[in-house]
């Protein structure tokens, strides 16, 4: 369906992301402003954007609950009620993204996301009921997440035919200036602790490096995280698509350049060196893009000056494995001894049988815990939709989706990094019609 990009529109966008900054930072500086004051905020810029979307904008439902998606990514693991997300999982965005999967599976696709759903309801059930894993809960909190996740991608297909072509754009800008919030909040973490000495936020502290996380639970997923931003903001430039002005492109990478170092964690670098040189040696030889040589070669220096930063930031060097290894040869050997249907779900449940951490790793952790059926059930949920993102050849939306797969290759359960479900929308709407305009223009 078409529709116009509007200016209008888009100023709101940017208004949709300013006020829900101060939510972000409520989450931030809980303990100074109390628990209540935190849930009035979230509620309250909830229903601003709401009416927003429904009375100035006219858009309908689904576009309101999309964009709520994105917007809450940085407030996705505090829970609204005021209870620890651990407790009680029960956030606007999932909420958003249950809604979403209410309404586009009203009537049923079946597509393999949606049988793999089926088939994974019977096999986690019954491997919840039949096991006695002391974690339970834990269990069914993974069971869901596996489910969720599925789901969505069999929503998919629904939402390309219900979106407006203008939609990826819309998402793109509020995915980036979500993370722009996210990476400030990285860099007010960084100076009140090493300035003033208040710890606010989530804070790492190990052997000769900080690392910090601000509103996620895990360091890797927040480096990930701003890579993705990056990756975003760099392949549209590569595919000549500018989503942001000039200035504020600039302004927005230095910032995340210095909030991913900042984190000081190794996989958002390491996945996002990874994938742009992918990406500009695979335009430079299926194109002829050759002007993408110079700038491969300019980013040369600025990679290896962040390899470096991260290798002085760390104890025993940037590839120090930090017990990488024994966890994947530990998941290797536990999937042997349950080649069929795996250890179990329930990450509690893994650590206990096994001591050690779960696998930092996709395929290491899903064969370890799911065994040779639940793996492939969800592999062939995930492969058909993935392979089409991955195949549009005009899309930069792809590798960004491709940073993803990297990244999970090098963290944990990747299925709970609930910026993927944004990234999936933006991959799978992203219009086609630009595809010839860019394969006929060089760059």
């Amino acid at each position: 369906m078409k529709r116009k990009l509007c200016q209008y529109e888009i100023i709101f966008l940017y208004i949709f992301s300013f006020i829900y900054t101060i939510y972000d930072f409520s989450i931030l500086f809980e303990p100074f402003i109390g628990k209540q004051y935190r849930i009035i905020i979230g509620v309250v810029n909830i229903f601003f954007v709401f009416i927003i979307c429904k009375k100035k904008l006219l858009f309908n439902n689904i576009y309101f609950l999309i964009f709520l998606l994105v917007l809450t990514i940085n407030s996705s693991f505090t829970s609204i009620t005021g209870s620890p997300y651990s407790t009680i999982p029960v956030t606007w965005f999932l909420i958003a993204a249950l809604c979403i999967i209410y309404i586009c599976n009203k009537r049923i696709y079946p597509s393999h996301s949606f049988k793999s759903v089926v088939m994974f309801m019977l096999f986690g059930g019954v491997s919840i009921v039949c096991r006695s894993d002391n974690y339970k809960t834990n269990a069914f909190n993974q069971y869901l997440n596996i489910i969720i996740f599925l789901l969505f991608l069999a929503s998919t297909y629904k939402l390309t035919k219900i979106i407006y072509q203008n939609l990826p754009k819309y998402l793109e800008i509020l995915y980036l200036n979500s993370v722009l919030s996210f990476s400030i909040m990285i860099i007010v973490q960084k100076v009140f602790y090493e300035y003033f000495s208040l710890e606010v936020g989530n804070i790492g502290k190990y052997y000769m490096r900080i690392s910090y996380s601000a509103t996620f639970s895990d360091h890797s997923f927040s480096s990930l995280y701003i890579a993705t931003g990056i990756c975003t903001i760099f392949a549209n430039l590569c595919y000549k698509k500018q989503i942001l002005p000039k200035l504020a492109t600039i302004v927005y990478m230095v910032i995340y350049l210095y909030a991913i170092l900042a984190v000081n964690a190794r996989t958002g670098p390491v996945t996002l060196i990874l994938c742009v040189f992918t990406m500009l040696n695979y335009l430079i030889i299926n194109y002829k893009k050759n002007r993408l040589l110079l700038i491969e070669v300019c980013l040369l220096p600025i990679a290896l000056s962040i390899l470096i930063i991260m290798t002085q930031n760390r104890a025993g060097g940037f590839f120090n494995a930090s017990g990488r290894g024994i966890s994947y040869m530990t998941g290797f050997l536990t999937f042997l001894d349950h080649i069929i249907f795996g250890s179990g779900l329930g990450i509690a449940n893994y650590v206990a049988e096994t001591q050690t951490v779960i696998p930092h790793n996709f395929f290491v952790q899903y064969l370890a815990q799911l065994g040779l059926v639940g793996f492939a059930i969800i592999l062939y949920g995930i492969n058909q939709p993935i392979q089409k993102m991955i195949k549009r050849k005009g899309s930069p939306a792809k590798w960004t989706i491709l940073t993803m797969i990297i990244g999970a290759m090098l963290i944990p359960d990747i299925i709970s990094s609930h910026y993927l479900y944004p990234l999936i929308i933006i991959a799978s709407s992203d219009n086609d019609s630009h595809h010839n305009k860019f394969c006929n223009h060089s760059i």
